[in-house]
Protein backbone atom coordinates (compact mmCIF):
# COMPACT_ATOMS: atom_id res chain seq x y z
CA UNK A 1 0.00 0.00 0.00
CA UNK A 2 2.93 2.70 1.13
CA UNK A 3 4.42 1.79 -2.66
CA UNK A 4 0.95 2.47 -4.57
CA UNK A 5 0.52 5.92 -2.40
CA UNK A 6 4.04 6.82 -3.29
CA UNK A 7 3.92 6.07 -6.94
CA UNK A 8 0.47 7.51 -7.20
CA UNK A 9 2.08 11.07 -6.03
CA UNK A 10 5.20 10.94 -7.94
CA UNK A 11 3.32 10.23 -11.59
CA UNK A 12 0.91 12.82 -10.49
CA UNK A 13 3.52 15.41 -9.10
CA UNK A 14 5.25 14.28 -12.01
CA UNK A 15 2.96 15.83 -14.57
CA UNK A 16 1.35 18.75 -12.58
CA UNK A 17 1.10 20.59 -16.41
CA UNK A 18 -1.11 18.01 -17.79
CA UNK A 19 -3.47 17.92 -14.50
CA UNK A 20 -3.70 21.49 -14.47
CA UNK A 21 -5.00 21.45 -18.03
CA UNK A 22 -7.65 19.30 -17.54
CA UNK A 23 -11.50 20.04 -17.83
CA UNK A 24 -13.67 18.01 -15.84
CA UNK A 25 -17.37 18.84 -15.77
CA UNK A 26 -18.81 19.75 -12.12
CA UNK A 27 -22.42 19.25 -11.01
CA UNK A 28 -23.80 16.87 -13.06
CA UNK A 29 -22.73 17.97 -16.68
CA UNK A 30 -22.10 21.07 -18.20
CA UNK A 31 -18.53 23.34 -18.34
CA UNK A 32 -16.17 23.31 -15.97
CA UNK A 33 -16.34 25.91 -13.79
CA UNK A 34 -13.09 27.97 -13.68
CA UNK A 35 -12.85 29.06 -10.14
CA UNK A 36 -12.73 25.99 -7.24
CA UNK A 37 -14.31 23.23 -8.71
CA UNK A 38 -12.46 21.53 -10.44
CA UNK A 39 -12.62 17.90 -9.83
CA UNK A 40 -16.16 15.90 -9.52
CA UNK A 41 -16.65 15.34 -6.09
CA UNK A 42 -19.67 15.72 -3.15
CA UNK A 43 -19.12 18.22 -0.25
CA UNK A 44 -20.53 17.66 3.01
CA UNK A 45 -20.42 19.77 6.27
CA UNK A 46 -19.47 18.04 9.65
CA UNK A 47 -20.55 19.98 12.84
CA UNK A 48 -16.64 18.87 15.01
CA UNK A 49 -16.15 20.21 18.52
CA UNK A 50 -17.97 23.33 17.86
CA UNK A 51 -16.89 24.15 14.67
CA UNK A 52 -18.61 23.11 10.79
CA UNK A 53 -15.92 21.67 8.64
CA UNK A 54 -16.39 21.38 4.98
CA UNK A 55 -15.06 17.87 3.37
CA UNK A 56 -14.76 17.27 -0.25
CA UNK A 57 -15.25 13.95 -1.41
CA UNK A 58 -14.18 12.39 -4.69
CA UNK A 59 -15.23 9.47 -3.74
CA UNK A 60 -13.54 5.71 -4.38
CA UNK A 61 -13.01 2.63 -2.98
CA UNK A 62 -10.58 1.20 -0.19
CA UNK A 63 -8.82 2.96 2.74
CA UNK A 64 -9.74 6.44 3.82
CA UNK A 65 -6.95 8.97 2.12
CA UNK A 66 -7.94 12.45 4.40
CA UNK A 67 -5.89 15.47 2.23
CA UNK A 68 -4.86 18.64 4.73
CA UNK A 69 -4.35 22.12 3.09
CA UNK A 70 -2.07 23.84 4.40
CA UNK A 71 -2.57 27.77 6.07
CA UNK A 72 -4.86 29.50 4.06
CA UNK A 73 -5.74 27.23 2.00
CA UNK A 74 -8.78 25.26 1.49
CA UNK A 75 -9.19 21.53 0.61
CA UNK A 76 -9.99 22.14 -3.40
CA UNK A 77 -6.15 22.48 -3.48
CA UNK A 78 -6.46 18.76 -4.00
CA UNK A 79 -8.92 19.20 -6.90
CA UNK A 80 -6.23 18.18 -9.05
CA UNK A 81 -4.35 15.50 -6.91
CA UNK A 82 -6.81 13.56 -5.06
CA UNK A 83 -8.60 12.00 -8.32
CA UNK A 84 -5.48 9.76 -8.98
CA UNK A 85 -6.20 7.61 -5.98
CA UNK A 86 -9.79 6.85 -6.27
CA UNK A 87 -9.25 3.78 -7.96
CA UNK A 88 -7.61 2.20 -4.24
CA UNK A 89 -8.74 4.68 -1.89
CA UNK A 90 -12.11 6.92 -0.35
CA UNK A 91 -10.43 10.13 -0.92
CA UNK A 92 -11.97 12.68 0.93
CA UNK A 93 -10.08 16.16 1.42
CA UNK A 94 -11.01 18.49 4.90
CA UNK A 95 -10.76 22.64 4.97
CA UNK A 96 -9.94 23.19 8.72
CA UNK A 97 -11.40 25.51 11.20
CA UNK A 98 -11.35 28.91 10.27
CA UNK A 99 -11.34 28.97 6.34
CA UNK A 100 -13.90 28.95 4.14
CA UNK A 101 -16.05 27.11 3.71
CA UNK A 102 -15.32 25.94 7.48
CA UNK A 103 -16.79 28.15 10.25
CA UNK A 104 -14.34 30.57 11.84
CA UNK A 105 -15.14 30.14 15.56
CA UNK A 106 -13.66 31.88 18.29
CA UNK A 107 -11.47 28.95 19.88
CA UNK A 108 -10.37 25.90 18.81
CA UNK A 109 -6.90 26.37 17.02
CA UNK A 110 -4.46 24.34 18.37
CA UNK A 111 -2.83 21.55 16.84
CA UNK A 112 -4.63 19.76 19.63
CA UNK A 113 -7.92 20.56 18.19
CA UNK A 114 -7.02 20.48 14.57
CA UNK A 115 -5.86 16.75 15.06
CA UNK A 116 -9.44 15.87 17.03
CA UNK A 117 -11.01 17.72 13.96
CA UNK A 118 -9.69 14.89 12.32
CA UNK A 119 -10.79 12.46 14.52
CA UNK A 120 -14.63 13.58 14.47
CA UNK A 121 -14.09 13.91 10.10
CA UNK A 122 -13.37 10.08 10.43
CA UNK A 123 -16.03 8.80 12.44
CA UNK A 124 -18.34 11.02 10.17
CA UNK A 125 -17.37 8.85 7.59
CA UNK A 126 -17.19 5.86 9.37
CA UNK A 127 -13.71 5.11 9.30
CA UNK A 128 -11.81 3.64 12.23
CA UNK A 129 -8.72 4.47 10.42
CA UNK A 130 -7.34 6.70 7.92
CA UNK A 131 -4.53 7.65 5.73
CA UNK A 132 -3.41 11.15 6.38
CA UNK A 133 -1.61 13.69 3.81
CA UNK A 134 -1.20 17.37 4.76
CA UNK A 135 0.71 20.27 3.58
CA UNK A 136 2.34 22.91 5.41
CA UNK A 137 0.95 23.44 8.63
CA UNK A 138 -0.88 20.25 8.86
CA UNK A 139 1.94 18.02 8.93
CA UNK A 140 1.82 19.27 12.27
CA UNK A 141 -1.63 17.93 12.65
CA UNK A 142 -1.02 14.56 11.16
CA UNK A 143 1.81 14.06 14.04
CA UNK A 144 -0.27 15.19 16.87
CA UNK A 145 -2.94 13.14 15.39
CA UNK A 146 -0.69 10.33 15.30
CA UNK A 147 0.69 10.69 19.13
CA UNK A 148 -3.01 10.83 20.42
CA UNK A 149 -4.59 8.30 18.04
CA UNK A 150 -1.87 5.88 16.71
CA UNK A 151 -4.33 3.12 16.56
CA UNK A 152 -6.34 4.94 14.32
CA UNK A 153 -3.33 6.53 11.56
CA UNK A 154 -2.58 4.05 8.78
CA UNK A 155 0.19 6.11 7.17
CA UNK A 156 1.73 9.71 7.23
CA UNK A 157 2.20 11.66 4.26
CA UNK A 158 3.67 14.51 4.74
CA UNK A 159 3.58 17.06 1.67
CA UNK A 160 6.21 20.05 2.19
CA UNK A 161 4.89 20.05 5.62
CA UNK A 162 6.41 20.87 9.10
CA UNK A 163 6.61 18.00 11.41
CA UNK A 164 6.18 18.91 15.22
CA UNK A 165 5.72 22.23 17.01
CA UNK A 166 6.26 20.75 20.35
CA UNK A 167 9.25 20.96 23.09
CA UNK A 168 12.13 20.70 20.62
CA UNK A 169 10.91 23.45 18.55
CA UNK A 170 9.67 25.88 20.94
CA UNK A 171 13.29 25.47 22.48
CA UNK A 172 14.82 26.12 19.54
CA UNK A 173 12.58 29.41 19.41
CA UNK A 174 13.52 30.80 22.76
CA UNK A 175 14.15 34.15 23.30
CA UNK A 176 17.73 35.27 23.46
CA UNK A 177 18.79 31.92 21.45
CA UNK A 178 20.66 33.00 18.16
CA UNK A 179 19.86 31.57 15.28
CA UNK A 180 22.71 28.64 14.13
CA UNK A 181 22.24 28.83 10.60
CA UNK A 182 23.05 32.93 10.32
CA UNK A 183 25.20 34.42 13.25
CA UNK A 184 24.60 37.92 11.92
CA UNK A 185 20.72 37.51 13.10
CA UNK A 186 20.93 38.84 16.41
CA UNK A 187 18.95 37.04 19.03
CA UNK A 188 15.51 37.19 19.74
Amino acid sequence: MKRLITAALLIALARPAALSAMQVPVGGGGAAKDSLDRSPHAEHTILANGARLSVLDWGGKGALLVFMPGYGDSAHIFDDLAPAFRDHLHVVGLTPRGFPPSSAPDSGYTIAQLAEDVAAVMDSLGARTAILAGHSISGAVITQFGATHPERLTAAIYLDAAFDFGPAFRRSHRPGRRCLADPRIPAA
